[in-house]
């Protein structure tokens, strides 16, 4: 039995290209791109064609791209470095931001309510930046998910971006899960910073990037020597970061049919899941409003992990919208905040190489699986 991975929000198939990269990154000379000699210049050489390659995929500078190990240390470092400058200062973000975001700010995180769909307007943001302007409380960043994890809403980021432009407040672009399904171009959004996660791209596991726009400062989260120009310590893992740059080159190119291909599987999969009894679809209904890989349902008296093993013993990866900590299950912040069932749910996330087969294999499978576990 072959098997079928509707896992991509969490880790894409890795790209081919990607791989090679990797494989002829790990054939360069061992030496510090960083020094001056004939090794090392080399190794700078394909460090740099990796970062110009990134900053195209983002419609940035290369100077702006700074390689990391992923879009959680990207965001830990901006949120931190902005509450660095400021002990009394709040982070602003949606309610269904990432947990990278809410646990780097901590008691400084204020959210921004969203809608059933969880989606944010411009009045709630602005509501929200007005109240905390009300109580003195400074506002030393405003963070936007451009696309959701979990139930895959897409932000009007240009409309939010605009009001925090009017009110001078930092802004920093959770791009994690939508670069691989939206075009970016910085140049025209101008968020102050922006983050990228390799993994969701089909680049190799422990890959990212943060784009920080030219003329902003904000204190390195790791410390030490000089590397990143100055804005990440340690010697870059130049073989990865060529991974990370081969496979956003590869996007740049493909992206479009990407997105036309997984669009038309997951209408496939929403529809057939929508006939379902006890299955609620979440997220946006509109396309425009929502990421086109990805499909999170609610289900009816049932425990997710059951479902998920069940899926899993038929050949299915799937995942569920809830954490799973080591001894217990915990409700997802994301649905609580959108005001619906936070503890049963799942979600199926495609990628370019998922075929009608594969979704036809979820919905044959998925109501007799629901069926016997609720007979339990």
């Amino acid at each position: 039995m072959s098997r079928i991975y509707l896992d991509s929000a969490s880790v894409a198939p890795l790209r081919s290209a990607a791989k090679e990269a990797v494989l002829a990154g790990l054939n360069l000379p061992t030496a510090d791109p960083g020094r001056l000699h004939t090794e090392a210049m080399e190794v700078r050489a394909h460090l740099e064609h990796a970062r110009e390659q990134v900053a195209v995929l983002l419609g940035a500078r290369p100077s702006e791209i700074i390689f990391n190990s992923s879009a959680s240390e990207g965001i830990a470092t901006v949120v931190k470095g902005m509450l660095s400058t400021s002990p009394d200062g709040v982070v602003v973000g949606t309610a269904v931001e990432h947990s990278a975001v809410r646990l780097s700010a901590g008691d400084s995180f204020v959210p921004v309510p969203v809608t059933g769909e969880g989606l944010v307007t411009v009045d709630a943001l602005r509501q929200t930046l007005a109240d905390q302007t009300r109580v003195g409380r400074p506002i030393v960043l405003l963070a936007l998910q451009l696309g959701n994890h979990e139930m895959g809403a897409v932000q009007p980021i240009a409309n939010l971006l605009n009001v925090a432009r009017d009110v001078r407040i930092a802004t920093l672009v959770d791009a994690a899960q939508a670069a691989p399904w939206r075009t970016i171009d910085v140049r025209s959004l101008e968020p102050n910073y922006l983050t990228i996660s390799g993994p969701k791209l089909g680049a190799p596991l422990g890959t990212g990037a943060l784009m920080v726009q030219r003329g902003q400062r904000t204190a390195p989260f790791i410390m030490g020597g000089a590397q990143e120009r100055g804005r990440r310590a340690g010697l870059e893992n130049v073989p990865a970061a060529m991974g990370l740059g081969a496979a956003c080159d590869e996007l740049a190119e493909s992206i479009q049919r990407e997105i036309d291909h997984v669009s038309a599987l997951t209408l496939m999969l929403r529809d057939g899941l929508a006939d379902l009894d006890g299955v609620t679809l979440f997220g946006p209904e509109a396309p425009e409003h929502r990421l086109p890989h990805l499909v999170c349902c609610g289900l009816d008296r049932i425990e997710p992990q059951a479902v998920l093993i069940d899926l899993d013993r038929a050949g299915i990866a799937a995942h569920s919208g809830s954490a799973c900590a080591s001894e217990e299950l915990e409700p997802s912040p994301v649905l609580a905040a959108m005001g619906v069932d936070a503890d049963r749910s799942l979600r199926f996330s495609l990628h370019r190489h998922s075929t009608m087969a594969d979704v036809q294999r979820v919905l044959d499978v998925l109501p007799g699986s629901l069926a016997r576990l609720r007979a339990l």
